[in-house]
């Protein structure tokens, strides 16, 4: 198990890990109340971030707009702070999203040095000194 494992958005291929830790963890925890879980494919799961252990996910928190819709860590990752990363990830998105509309893009993410939530380092290429001035009417 590694410490400390990598959270990143949703990707293609991300969908059967996904339906594998779910299934799981609605087996371990609420099996008994529901014997015939089906893994709901068709949820928004494009709006989550996941997770990874060396490749294979972990855990994975599910964004609508503002809120946190559903958060799922595996066994053997609980209590060690993977879910409030998941967590803080997750709110962050609206400020995330905010600066990629401003045409920042993510350079790298990586744990905080002392606290339990990742840091996300920023990148924007400015306007050339080449550019032609803009303007002003």
């Amino acid at each position: 198990m590694d410490s400390n494992p990598d959270i990143r958005r949703f990707a293609a291929g991300d969908l059967d890990g996904i339906a594998q830790l779910v299934t799981a963890t609605v087996q371990e925890s609420y099996g008994h109340l529901l014997p015939s879980y089906r893994f709901e494919r068709d949820a928004q799961w494009a709006d989550s971030w996941v997770a990874l252990d060396q490749g294979r996910i972990v855990g994975v928190v599910l964004t609508a707009l503002d809120w946190v819709e559903d958060l799922w860590v595996a066994v053997g990752h609980r209590d060690a702070g993977l879910g409030g990363r998941l967590r803080v990830v997750a709110e962050n998105g609206r400020a995330v999203q905010f600066y990629r509309r401003q045409g920042w893009s993510t350079v790298r993410q990586h744990p905080h040095e002392i606290n339990s939530f990742d840091m996300m380092d920023l990148s924007k290429q400015l306007a050339s000194a080449d550019a032609p001035a803009r303007s002003t009417p």
